[in-house]
């Protein structure tokens, strides 16, 4: 008992802790009292982040998950990955001392309460308007933790404040038509002096800085190696290569068999481009389009049991907002909020700005793909079943095999259940698959030192026919969070080893429903975790049906006894007519 009111507390603190030290977390989780919040700035959070997590992390090992009950000793160990991933993060990848993130924080700080209908639009404005009277010292503190700043990562960010522009002219707009004017001049005094702040660091970006940036950069093996542990790989860097340059191969063979059956004695690059043209006409038709696809993979989650569906969910599917483009060309996810009362999940589809070319990557092919990965069955659902759970810590777990492997095991298990298989959409799914292997190993050699970034980027245009300007995004999202790339391919092959291993185990007994319903109800937490629960269900069913057999045999063996009723029936028919 003593142990279990241990972690109960430690689970208590560690939530209300990193919480109260990450407000827009708290506005992301639905706890909407920390909308008028933000941070500390500069090395002061830095300092005081890891100090708490060292704290944590030093309580974590006080106590014996073995004296925990099973369920809670789940929790022990998503606790010990969230600190170890979290401090990984603080003090190997450092990704704070490099990347100046002040513009994105901005952007992203006030569309996480202007973008969700949780609340009134005049209650949400006057949350904005009082964080937004604290984001000038936010970005001016910000500076201070750019110890050993990157010329891509500066170069990312001063496009971001390009596109902040367009996205305080739109707030300006809906303020006006919603604010009374002694709230309308507040708000927009906040925003010019946000803007006034986003500038200043601009200046300061591209006149102290740019000029003496490292050029090019790459983390190094060393840092590497601890960032693939941390998040729960435990294979070597070139052993990585190795494979993924194999499964690399095997698409290749895989892509030209599948072309054959599109169109005969045509290059699969050909077949590629043809499906491409065919898209959308404009941007407002590629929404139009995915909600519709929506709809219908929703449905066909529903008639073939893939999964049960959970009640009071919704999924919105809107315009990418401006100052995420640059790292998000293609797509965007926000997960539901855990403590909202209505939950609604946003799925955001970027559009191609002037270049109406860039449509060719919204095609209806891909967009039935994206569909399956990001919304029904995929990414959404996972976080709304996820999210259901009543562990605080599962909340903030987000671990990468299991969050971004299912959405890549959703495409081919929809494509093997029958949705869409068509052979257009599925060689657009094995052109997928292709381009998240080149991502992956784009992941391992910038960070490696293998290719620079301007490499990197020619590299995968070329092995995937990926837009330019899509493919530089790409690179920078690399750069920025290594392994992201690398943890959803093997997060795919580990869910496909988790259903045989259930398949195995049950037999007839067993059912995608159960197997699906059973892995989301987890959460995206440590595979070694959701494996253990798979077990455990695995076990309950067999003596659960193990129980119903024995019931049965016994009923049956209980009417067997007596004669039948037919012979008793004819035996006493006789004796009467006697």
């Amino acid at each position: 008992m003593e142990t279990a009111r241990q972690f109960e507390e430690l689970e208590s603190d560690l939530f209300k802790g990193w919480v109260s030290r990450n407000p827009l977390l708290g506005s992301e989780l639905g706890l909407h009292e920390f909308d008028d919040k933000l941070p500390v700035a500069g090395m002061a959070k830095i300092h005081d982040d890891t100090k708490f997590l060292r704290g944590i992390d030093a309580r974590l090992a006080k106590i014996n998950p073995k004296g925990l009950p099973a369920k809670r000793a789940v929790d022990w160990a998503v606790a010990k990955e969230l600190v170890t991933r979290w401090l990984c993060e603080l003090e190997e990848v450092r990704a704070w001392e490099r990347t100046p993130e002040a513009p994105s924080f901005v952007g992203h700080s006030i569309y996480l309460i202007l973008g969700r209908t949780y609340a009134p639009l005049g209650e949400r404005f006057s949350a904005i308007i009082a964080r937004m009277e604290k984001l000038p010292k936010y970005v001016k503190g910000s500076v201070e933790k750019l110890k050993t700043p990157v010329k891509i990562f500066i170069e990312n960010e001063l496009e971001t404040v390009t596109r902040l522009a367009g996205f305080f002219y739109k707030i300006r707009e809906i303020a006006k038509e919603n604010l009374r004017r002694r709230e309308l001049n507040r708000m927009l005094t906040a925003v010019e002096k946000t803007q006034d702040a986003v500038e200043g660091l601009c200046d300061s970006l591209v006149i102290d800085m740019l000029p003496d940036a490292a050029e090019p950069w790459s983390l190094g093996e060393a840092a590497y190696r601890k960032a693939l542990r941390a998040a729960g790989i435990d294979r070597a860097p070139e052993q990585l290569l190795r494979d993924l340059e194999k499964h690399y191969d095997s698409l290749q063979r895989r892509i030209r068999d599948i072309a054959k059956r599109v169109r005969r004695k045509t290059a699969p690059e050909d077949i590629r481009d043809a499906i491409k043209s065919r898209h959308p006409a404009s941007f407002e038709e590629v929404l139009a389009f995915t909600r519709d696809t929506v709809k219908r993979a929703r449905q066909f989650v529903l008639e073939t049991k893939f999964l049960t569906l959970p009640p009071q969910e919704n999924l919105f599917i809107l315009e990418t907002p401006s100052y995420l483009r640059n790292v998000h060309p293609l797509t965007a996810m926000w997960p539901p909020g855990k403590f909202e009362k209505s939950p609604q999940g946003y799925l955001f589809l970027t559009p191609p700005d002037c270049d109406s070319s860039r449509l060719r990557e919204h095609n209806y092919a891909s967009l039935s793909n994206t569909v399956t990965r990001q919304a029904y069955p995929g990414r959404h659902l996972q976080q709304v079943i996820g999210s259901r759970h009543p562990s605080l810590l599962r909340c903030l777990a987000n671990d990468p095999q299991i969050a971004r492997g299912w959405p890549l095991y959703c495409e081919a298990k929809m494509k093997e259940s029958g949705f869409d298989d068509t052979p257009e959409i599925s060689f657009m799914q094995v052109c997928d698959q292709i381009t998240d292997t080149v991502r992956a190993l784009v992941d391992l050699k910038v960070s490696l030192g293998k290719l620079t970034p301007k490499e990197a980027v020619s590299y995968l245009a070329v092995h995937t026919g990926m837009d330019w300007i899509c493919a530089e995004a790409e690179v920078r999202r690399v750069q920025v969070n290594p392994t992201c790339f690398v943890a959803p391919i093997l997060g795919r092959e580990e869910i496909a080893r988790l259903e045989g291993k259930a398949r195995a185990a049950l037999g007839a007994k067993y059912t995608d429903t159960f197997f699906h319903d059973t892995l989301l109800a987890s959460g995206p937490i440590p595979l070694p975790s959701v494996e253990a629960e798979l077990t455990a269900k695995i076990e309950d069913r067999k003596r659960r049906a193990t129980r119903q057999m024995k019931m049965a045999a016994a009923r049956g063996g209980g009417n067997a006894k007596p004669a039948s009723p037919k012979a008793g029936g004819k035996a006493r028919s006789k004796k009467r007519s006697r």
